[in-house]
């Protein structure tokens, strides 16, 4: 079985642009969000551009600093999935 490349998927596309909107609707820098979470601007900028992926924890912890609710968040990348 063939494992499914996600990186560039249309899922974690919309991700990525969820997660951006969702920062610049809580009127935040990407240097602002890295410092809540411990993180470099970098960091951000590639989660934000596709070149880095987040982990469970990770995305628990950016929508505690950024103000959005992963609930919504996943609801959204599910329906995408569809």
């Amino acid at each position: 079985m063939s494992r499914i490349k996600t990186l560039r998927s249309p899922a974690q596309m919309e991700l990525q642009k969820l997660l951006k909107a969702a920062r610049v609707q809580a009127g935040l820098s990407q240097l602002s969000v890295a410092e809540g979470m411990g993180w470099r601007q970098a960091d951000i900028s590639k989660v934000e551009a596709g070149e880095r992926r987040l982990d469970v924890v990770e995305f628990v912890r950016m929508a505690r600093v950024v103000g959005f609710n992963p609930d919504k968040i996943l609801r959204m990348i599910d329906a995408v999935l569809d």
